[in-house]
Protein backbone atom coordinates (compact mmCIF):
# COMPACT_ATOMS: atom_id res chain seq x y z
CA UNK A 1 0.00 0.00 0.00
CA UNK A 2 1.14 3.51 -0.66
CA UNK A 3 2.12 6.05 1.93
CA UNK A 4 -0.59 8.16 3.52
CA UNK A 5 0.98 11.36 2.34
CA UNK A 6 -0.88 12.71 -0.66
CA UNK A 7 2.11 14.15 -2.39
CA UNK A 8 2.64 13.88 -6.08
CA UNK A 9 5.37 15.09 -8.35
CA UNK A 10 4.97 16.08 -11.94
CA UNK A 11 8.33 15.14 -13.40
CA UNK A 12 7.14 15.62 -16.98
CA UNK A 13 8.96 15.95 -20.26
CA UNK A 14 7.38 19.28 -21.12
CA UNK A 15 8.42 22.31 -23.08
CA UNK A 16 6.89 25.76 -23.48
CA UNK A 17 3.63 25.13 -25.26
CA UNK A 18 3.89 25.41 -29.00
CA UNK A 19 1.36 27.30 -31.07
CA UNK A 20 -0.92 24.75 -32.70
CA UNK A 21 -3.41 24.92 -35.51
CA UNK A 22 -7.07 25.31 -34.61
CA UNK A 23 -7.69 21.62 -35.30
CA UNK A 24 -5.03 20.67 -32.75
CA UNK A 25 -6.11 22.92 -29.90
CA UNK A 26 -6.96 20.82 -26.91
CA UNK A 27 -10.71 20.40 -26.23
CA UNK A 28 -12.60 21.16 -23.06
CA UNK A 29 -14.12 18.29 -21.13
CA UNK A 30 -17.40 18.36 -19.18
CA UNK A 31 -17.56 15.85 -16.33
CA UNK A 32 -20.65 13.71 -15.69
CA UNK A 33 -20.95 11.25 -12.81
CA UNK A 34 -22.76 8.08 -13.94
CA UNK A 35 -22.51 6.15 -10.68
CA UNK A 36 -21.03 6.69 -7.23
CA UNK A 37 -22.24 3.47 -5.59
CA UNK A 38 -20.73 0.79 -7.80
CA UNK A 39 -18.29 -0.77 -5.34
CA UNK A 40 -14.62 -1.52 -5.92
CA UNK A 41 -14.57 -0.74 -9.65
CA UNK A 42 -11.75 -2.54 -11.45
CA UNK A 43 -12.80 -2.34 -15.08
CA UNK A 44 -14.90 -0.35 -17.54
CA UNK A 45 -15.73 -1.11 -21.15
CA UNK A 46 -18.31 -0.24 -23.82
CA UNK A 47 -20.65 -2.07 -26.20
CA UNK A 48 -24.07 -1.63 -27.83
CA UNK A 49 -25.91 -3.91 -25.43
CA UNK A 50 -29.48 -3.32 -26.63
CA UNK A 51 -28.58 -3.03 -30.35
CA UNK A 52 -30.01 0.47 -30.76
CA UNK A 53 -26.94 1.93 -32.46
CA UNK A 54 -25.72 3.69 -29.32
CA UNK A 55 -22.63 2.82 -27.27
CA UNK A 56 -23.47 1.79 -23.72
CA UNK A 57 -21.10 1.80 -20.74
CA UNK A 58 -20.35 -1.36 -18.74
CA UNK A 59 -18.56 -1.52 -15.40
CA UNK A 60 -17.28 -4.26 -13.12
CA UNK A 61 -16.78 -4.23 -9.37
CA UNK A 62 -14.32 -6.61 -7.73
CA UNK A 63 -15.97 -6.64 -4.31
CA UNK A 64 -18.91 -6.65 -3.98
CA UNK A 65 -19.00 -8.77 -7.13
CA UNK A 66 -21.12 -6.81 -9.57
CA UNK A 67 -21.41 -6.12 -13.30
CA UNK A 68 -23.73 -3.33 -14.45
CA UNK A 69 -24.48 -1.56 -17.72
CA UNK A 70 -25.65 1.99 -18.27
CA UNK A 71 -28.00 2.59 -21.21
CA UNK A 72 -27.04 5.44 -23.54
CA UNK A 73 -28.31 8.21 -23.40
CA UNK A 74 -30.51 7.94 -20.27
CA UNK A 75 -27.73 6.09 -18.39
CA UNK A 76 -30.31 3.86 -16.73
CA UNK A 77 -28.42 1.36 -14.55
CA UNK A 78 -29.12 -2.34 -15.02
CA UNK A 79 -27.54 -5.27 -13.20
CA UNK A 80 -25.89 -7.94 -15.34
CA UNK A 81 -24.76 -10.23 -12.50
CA UNK A 82 -24.41 -9.69 -8.76
CA UNK A 83 -22.64 -11.71 -6.04
CA UNK A 84 -21.97 -14.64 -8.37
CA UNK A 85 -19.40 -15.27 -9.75
CA UNK A 86 -17.19 -13.82 -7.00
CA UNK A 87 -14.13 -11.55 -6.95
CA UNK A 88 -14.33 -10.13 -10.47
CA UNK A 89 -11.18 -8.86 -12.17
CA UNK A 90 -11.72 -8.22 -15.91
CA UNK A 91 -14.35 -7.95 -18.64
CA UNK A 92 -14.53 -8.22 -22.43
CA UNK A 93 -17.61 -7.76 -24.68
CA UNK A 94 -17.83 -10.31 -27.51
CA UNK A 95 -20.62 -11.58 -29.78
CA UNK A 96 -19.75 -15.25 -29.36
CA UNK A 97 -22.58 -16.75 -31.48
CA UNK A 98 -22.61 -14.09 -34.25
CA UNK A 99 -26.28 -13.25 -33.74
CA UNK A 100 -25.65 -9.49 -33.56
CA UNK A 101 -26.11 -9.35 -29.79
CA UNK A 102 -23.07 -8.93 -27.61
CA UNK A 103 -22.25 -11.22 -24.72
CA UNK A 104 -19.95 -10.29 -21.85
CA UNK A 105 -17.02 -12.43 -20.70
CA UNK A 106 -15.60 -11.85 -17.23
CA UNK A 107 -12.61 -13.01 -15.22
CA UNK A 108 -13.54 -14.08 -11.70
CA UNK A 109 -12.37 -15.93 -8.56
CA UNK A 110 -9.41 -13.58 -8.18
CA UNK A 111 -9.29 -14.40 -4.47
CA UNK A 112 -5.54 -14.14 -3.95
CA UNK A 113 -3.37 -12.70 -6.74
CA UNK A 114 -0.31 -14.62 -5.49
CA UNK A 115 -2.03 -18.02 -5.29
CA UNK A 116 -0.75 -19.94 -8.30
CA UNK A 117 -2.51 -23.21 -7.43
CA UNK A 118 -6.20 -22.28 -7.34
CA UNK A 119 -8.61 -19.52 -8.26
CA UNK A 120 -9.05 -17.78 -11.58
CA UNK A 121 -12.01 -18.54 -13.85
CA UNK A 122 -13.57 -17.29 -17.08
CA UNK A 123 -17.33 -16.88 -17.35
CA UNK A 124 -19.53 -16.25 -20.38
CA UNK A 125 -22.55 -14.10 -19.51
CA UNK A 126 -25.54 -14.84 -21.73
CA UNK A 127 -28.13 -12.15 -22.41
CA UNK A 128 -31.64 -12.74 -20.99
CA UNK A 129 -34.81 -12.33 -23.04
CA UNK A 130 -35.41 -9.09 -21.15
CA UNK A 131 -32.43 -6.85 -20.48
CA UNK A 132 -34.03 -5.78 -17.21
CA UNK A 133 -33.24 -9.24 -15.82
CA UNK A 134 -29.88 -10.70 -14.72
CA UNK A 135 -27.75 -12.53 -17.26
CA UNK A 136 -26.85 -16.23 -17.10
CA UNK A 137 -23.22 -17.01 -16.11
CA UNK A 138 -21.57 -20.04 -17.77
CA UNK A 139 -18.06 -21.10 -16.71
CA UNK A 140 -15.86 -21.75 -19.76
CA UNK A 141 -12.30 -21.94 -18.36
CA UNK A 142 -10.08 -21.87 -15.28
CA UNK A 143 -6.52 -20.63 -14.73
CA UNK A 144 -4.87 -19.39 -11.50
CA UNK A 145 -3.96 -15.67 -11.24
CA UNK A 146 -6.17 -14.89 -14.26
CA UNK A 147 -5.92 -11.16 -14.75
CA UNK A 148 -6.84 -9.81 -18.18
CA UNK A 149 -9.20 -10.54 -21.08
CA UNK A 150 -9.00 -9.07 -24.58
CA UNK A 151 -10.46 -9.74 -28.02
CA UNK A 152 -8.13 -10.35 -30.98
CA UNK A 153 -8.38 -11.00 -34.72
CA UNK A 154 -5.37 -13.32 -34.88
CA UNK A 155 -6.37 -14.86 -38.22
CA UNK A 156 -7.13 -11.65 -40.14
CA UNK A 157 -10.61 -12.87 -41.07
CA UNK A 158 -12.63 -10.39 -39.04
CA UNK A 159 -13.59 -12.96 -36.38
CA UNK A 160 -12.62 -11.89 -32.90
CA UNK A 161 -11.40 -14.50 -30.43
CA UNK A 162 -10.85 -14.22 -26.68
CA UNK A 163 -7.35 -13.78 -25.26
CA UNK A 164 -6.75 -14.84 -21.65
CA UNK A 165 -3.77 -13.55 -19.67
CA UNK A 166 -2.53 -14.42 -16.18
CA UNK A 167 -0.31 -12.41 -13.88
CA UNK A 168 1.92 -15.18 -12.52
CA UNK A 169 2.94 -18.71 -13.43
CA UNK A 170 0.12 -21.16 -12.66
CA UNK A 171 1.27 -24.18 -10.69
CA UNK A 172 0.13 -26.95 -13.02
CA UNK A 173 1.82 -30.31 -13.70
CA UNK A 174 1.14 -30.19 -17.45
CA UNK A 175 2.97 -26.91 -18.12
CA UNK A 176 6.10 -26.65 -20.27
CA UNK A 177 7.07 -23.00 -19.64
CA UNK A 178 7.95 -21.23 -16.41
CA UNK A 179 6.06 -18.01 -17.15
CA UNK A 180 2.56 -16.60 -16.92
CA UNK A 181 -0.15 -17.96 -19.21
CA UNK A 182 -1.21 -16.16 -22.37
CA UNK A 183 -3.53 -18.00 -24.74
CA UNK A 184 -6.45 -17.69 -27.13
CA UNK A 185 -9.62 -19.33 -25.86
CA UNK A 186 -11.33 -20.27 -29.11
CA UNK A 187 -15.09 -20.61 -29.13
CA UNK A 188 -16.78 -23.81 -30.30
CA UNK A 189 -19.76 -24.15 -32.63
CA UNK A 190 -22.11 -23.80 -29.66
CA UNK A 191 -20.25 -21.48 -27.25
CA UNK A 192 -22.92 -21.88 -24.55
CA UNK A 193 -22.78 -25.68 -24.36
CA UNK A 194 -19.55 -26.97 -25.90
CA UNK A 195 -15.97 -26.83 -24.64
CA UNK A 196 -13.80 -23.85 -25.55
CA UNK A 197 -10.26 -24.79 -26.64
CA UNK A 198 -6.90 -23.18 -25.94
CA UNK A 199 -4.26 -22.01 -28.38
CA UNK A 200 -1.04 -21.18 -26.54
CA UNK A 201 0.57 -17.84 -27.30
CA UNK A 202 3.23 -17.73 -24.59
CA UNK A 203 4.09 -19.18 -21.17
CA UNK A 204 7.54 -17.59 -20.88
CA UNK A 205 6.89 -14.07 -19.51
CA UNK A 206 6.79 -13.21 -15.79
CA UNK A 207 4.61 -10.81 -13.76
CA UNK A 208 2.69 -10.15 -16.98
CA UNK A 209 0.11 -7.41 -16.47
CA UNK A 210 -1.30 -5.41 -19.39
CA UNK A 211 -1.79 -6.69 -22.96
CA UNK A 212 -2.74 -4.75 -26.09
CA UNK A 213 -3.88 -6.33 -29.41
CA UNK A 214 -2.55 -4.44 -32.44
CA UNK A 215 -1.93 -5.09 -36.14
CA UNK A 216 1.76 -4.35 -35.76
CA UNK A 217 2.97 -5.11 -39.29
CA UNK A 218 -0.14 -4.16 -41.28
CA UNK A 219 -0.92 -7.66 -42.57
CA UNK A 220 -4.52 -7.64 -41.36
CA UNK A 221 -3.80 -9.97 -38.43
CA UNK A 222 -3.43 -8.69 -34.90
CA UNK A 223 -0.38 -9.27 -32.77
CA UNK A 224 -0.13 -8.70 -29.01
CA UNK A 225 2.02 -6.31 -27.03
CA UNK A 226 2.54 -7.54 -23.47
CA UNK A 227 3.87 -5.68 -20.43
CA UNK A 228 5.87 -7.94 -18.12
CA UNK A 229 8.96 -8.11 -15.93
CA UNK A 230 10.90 -8.59 -19.17
CA UNK A 231 9.68 -5.18 -20.44
CA UNK A 232 7.55 -4.53 -23.53
CA UNK A 233 7.26 -7.72 -25.59
CA UNK A 234 5.72 -8.17 -29.06
CA UNK A 235 4.13 -11.57 -29.69
CA UNK A 236 3.53 -12.41 -33.35
CA UNK A 237 1.96 -15.40 -35.07
CA UNK A 238 4.04 -16.90 -37.87
CA UNK A 239 2.65 -18.41 -41.07
CA UNK A 240 3.11 -21.85 -39.52
CA UNK A 241 0.80 -20.87 -36.65
CA UNK A 242 3.48 -20.71 -33.97
CA UNK A 243 3.91 -17.58 -31.87
CA UNK A 244 7.28 -15.86 -31.50
CA UNK A 245 8.34 -13.05 -29.19
CA UNK A 246 10.45 -9.92 -29.69
CA UNK A 247 11.52 -7.43 -27.05
CA UNK A 248 10.53 -3.87 -27.96
CA UNK A 249 11.30 -1.93 -24.78
CA UNK A 250 13.46 -2.68 -21.75
CA UNK A 251 11.06 -1.48 -19.05
CA UNK A 252 11.99 0.08 -15.71
CA UNK A 253 15.53 -0.92 -14.71
CA UNK A 254 16.09 0.38 -11.16
CA UNK A 255 15.81 -1.59 -7.92
CA UNK A 256 14.22 -4.99 -7.38
CA UNK A 257 10.91 -4.30 -9.17
CA UNK A 258 11.58 -4.03 -12.88
CA UNK A 259 9.89 -4.19 -16.23
CA UNK A 260 6.51 -2.90 -17.41
CA UNK A 261 2.93 -2.99 -16.16
CA UNK A 262 0.64 -1.40 -18.79
CA UNK A 263 1.00 -1.05 -22.55
CA UNK A 264 -0.83 0.69 -25.40
CA UNK A 265 0.00 2.06 -28.87
CA UNK A 266 -0.68 5.56 -30.21
CA UNK A 267 0.24 7.89 -33.10
CA UNK A 268 2.59 10.88 -33.00
CA UNK A 269 2.43 13.94 -35.26
CA UNK A 270 3.65 12.77 -38.65
CA UNK A 271 2.28 9.26 -38.17
CA UNK A 272 5.00 7.44 -36.22
CA UNK A 273 3.88 5.07 -33.51
CA UNK A 274 4.57 5.46 -29.84
CA UNK A 275 4.13 2.91 -27.06
CA UNK A 276 2.88 4.11 -23.69
CA UNK A 277 3.58 2.21 -20.49
CA UNK A 278 3.38 2.38 -16.71
CA UNK A 279 6.44 0.91 -15.01
CA UNK A 280 7.32 -1.17 -13.02
CA UNK A 281 4.37 -3.33 -11.87
CA UNK A 282 1.60 -0.92 -10.76
CA UNK A 283 4.43 1.52 -11.01
CA UNK A 284 5.29 5.10 -10.23
CA UNK A 285 6.57 6.05 -13.70
CA UNK A 286 4.77 6.55 -16.98
CA UNK A 287 7.05 6.24 -19.99
CA UNK A 288 6.87 6.66 -23.74
CA UNK A 289 8.74 4.41 -26.18
CA UNK A 290 9.58 5.68 -29.66
CA UNK A 291 11.09 3.83 -32.65
CA UNK A 292 14.86 3.24 -32.66
CA UNK A 293 17.28 4.74 -35.17
CA UNK A 294 18.18 1.33 -36.61
CA UNK A 295 16.23 -1.93 -36.99
CA UNK A 296 16.90 -4.44 -34.28
CA UNK A 297 17.53 -1.87 -31.56
CA UNK A 298 15.26 -1.49 -28.55
CA UNK A 299 12.84 1.41 -28.68
CA UNK A 300 13.90 4.62 -26.93
CA UNK A 301 12.40 5.12 -23.47
CA UNK A 302 11.42 8.63 -22.31
CA UNK A 303 10.05 9.33 -18.82
CA UNK A 304 6.75 11.18 -19.02
CA UNK A 305 5.68 11.67 -15.39
CA UNK A 306 5.93 10.18 -11.89
CA UNK A 307 3.15 9.50 -9.41
CA UNK A 308 2.03 6.25 -7.77
CA UNK A 309 -0.06 3.27 -8.83
CA UNK A 310 -0.30 3.86 -12.57
CA UNK A 311 -3.11 1.73 -13.97
CA UNK A 312 -4.81 3.45 -16.93
CA UNK A 313 -3.11 3.94 -20.30
CA UNK A 314 -5.27 4.68 -23.35
CA UNK A 315 -4.25 6.59 -26.52
CA UNK A 316 -6.96 8.25 -28.61
CA UNK A 317 -7.40 11.09 -31.11
CA UNK A 318 -9.08 13.57 -28.78
CA UNK A 319 -8.28 16.62 -30.93
CA UNK A 320 -9.51 15.32 -34.31
CA UNK A 321 -6.04 15.93 -35.77
CA UNK A 322 -5.02 12.33 -36.47
CA UNK A 323 -2.67 12.45 -33.48
CA UNK A 324 -3.28 10.34 -30.38
CA UNK A 325 -3.37 12.01 -27.00
CA UNK A 326 -2.79 9.76 -24.00
CA UNK A 327 -5.21 9.17 -21.12
CA UNK A 328 -3.15 8.31 -18.07
CA UNK A 329 -4.53 7.39 -14.64
CA UNK A 330 -2.95 6.83 -11.22
CA UNK A 331 -4.71 5.32 -8.22
CA UNK A 332 -2.27 6.99 -5.82
CA UNK A 333 -0.98 3.89 -4.06
CA UNK A 334 1.13 0.72 -4.56
CA UNK A 335 4.83 0.06 -4.07
CA UNK A 336 5.13 2.47 -1.13
CA UNK A 337 5.50 5.45 -3.43
CA UNK A 338 3.96 8.86 -2.60
CA UNK A 339 1.16 9.98 -4.88
CA UNK A 340 -2.50 10.80 -5.27
CA UNK A 341 -5.43 9.61 -7.39
CA UNK A 342 -5.45 11.63 -10.58
CA UNK A 343 -6.27 11.48 -14.29
CA UNK A 344 -4.07 13.20 -16.88
CA UNK A 345 -4.20 13.70 -20.61
CA UNK A 346 -0.91 14.17 -22.43
CA UNK A 347 -0.79 15.41 -26.01
CA UNK A 348 2.33 14.95 -28.18
CA UNK A 349 3.75 18.12 -29.71
CA UNK A 350 6.43 16.76 -32.05
CA UNK A 351 7.05 13.85 -34.39
CA UNK A 352 9.74 12.34 -32.15
CA UNK A 353 7.64 12.03 -28.98
CA UNK A 354 9.97 14.25 -26.97
CA UNK A 355 7.57 17.08 -26.11
CA UNK A 356 4.14 16.70 -24.54
CA UNK A 357 1.43 19.06 -23.29
CA UNK A 358 -0.03 17.99 -19.94
CA UNK A 359 -3.68 18.52 -18.92
CA UNK A 360 -5.14 17.49 -15.57
CA UNK A 361 -8.47 15.88 -16.39
CA UNK A 362 -9.59 15.08 -12.82
CA UNK A 363 -7.79 15.73 -9.52
CA UNK A 364 -10.85 15.39 -7.27
CA UNK A 365 -9.84 11.96 -6.02
CA UNK A 366 -10.96 9.81 -8.96
CA UNK A 367 -8.54 6.85 -8.92
CA UNK A 368 -7.62 5.88 -12.45
CA UNK A 369 -8.20 2.16 -11.97
CA UNK A 370 -9.44 1.80 -15.55
CA UNK A 371 -10.41 4.06 -18.41
CA UNK A 372 -10.95 4.23 -22.14
CA UNK A 373 -11.80 6.68 -24.92
CA UNK A 374 -14.76 6.36 -27.30
CA UNK A 375 -17.31 8.60 -29.02
CA UNK A 376 -20.37 8.07 -26.83
CA UNK A 377 -22.85 10.51 -28.38
CA UNK A 378 -21.98 10.22 -32.08
CA UNK A 379 -20.81 13.82 -32.47
CA UNK A 380 -17.48 12.82 -33.99
CA UNK A 381 -15.50 13.75 -30.88
CA UNK A 382 -13.97 11.06 -28.70
CA UNK A 383 -15.01 11.16 -25.06
CA UNK A 384 -13.33 9.72 -21.96
CA UNK A 385 -14.73 7.13 -19.56
CA UNK A 386 -13.04 6.34 -16.25
CA UNK A 387 -13.74 4.18 -13.24
CA UNK A 388 -12.24 3.69 -9.81
CA UNK A 389 -13.45 2.52 -6.43
CA UNK A 390 -17.15 3.50 -6.35
CA UNK A 391 -17.20 5.90 -9.26
CA UNK A 392 -17.93 5.82 -12.98
CA UNK A 393 -17.53 9.11 -14.84
CA UNK A 394 -17.83 10.35 -18.40
CA UNK A 395 -15.80 13.33 -19.53
CA UNK A 396 -17.55 14.79 -22.56
CA UNK A 397 -15.31 16.17 -25.30
CA UNK A 398 -16.88 19.53 -26.08
CA UNK A 399 -16.16 22.55 -28.24
CA UNK A 400 -12.58 23.79 -28.30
Amino acid sequence: MGTKRWIWSAVAVLCPLLAASASEKFPRFREQLLDEKLGDCWAVTTADINVDGKTDVIALSYDPALVVWYENPSWKRRIVVAQYPKMLSSIQPLDVDSDGKVELIIGADYYEPLDTKKGGSVWLLRQPASLDHPWTPIKIDEEPTLHDLRAIDADGKGKLELVVSTLLTPDRPDRTGDGASLYILRRPQDPFKHRWTRELISNELHIKHGIWPVDWNGDGRQEILAAAREGIILLSRTNSGAWEKQQIGQGYQKGEKRGSSEVAVGRLPGGKRYIASVEPHHGHEAAIYTPPERPGQLWKRTLLIENAGGHTVWPADLTGSGVDSLLLGFVGRYNDKPGRPILYIFHPLDSDGGRWEKTVLDNTGMPGEDGMCVDLNGDGRIDVIAGGRNQIKVYWNEEK
